[in-house]
């Protein structure tokens, strides 16, 4: 990530890639698990799209296993922002 620029002003950054389809939503997920914690997770699904949103509850968590602690978080903190803490 570049120093230069907030963590918001990144995630923009990255959900504006994914709707120019310059990345896909593979790579906004490797990008979450890079740069967010789950008390910064909202800042990227914040500025998501319908279909960035789509693709994160339909292929993100059915088909994700976490390969990392941190990515294990960060599955948890999504299905919550989508289904809510006691999912």
């Amino acid at each position: 990530m570049d120093t230069n620029v907030t963590l918001a002003e990144y995630a923009q950054r990255v959900v504006d890639g994914y709707a120019r389809g310059v990345i896909c939503g593979g790579e906004v997920w490797n990008q979450i698990v890079d740069h967010a914690t789950p008390d910064t997770l909202n800042v990227f699904l914040s500025r998501g799209t319908p279909e960035l949103d789509a693709y994160l509850q339909h292929h993100v968590l059915v088909h994700t296993e976490a390969r990392t602690e941190q990515e294990r978080v960060l599955l948890k903190s999504l299905r919550d922002w989508y289904e809510g803490p006691d999912a």
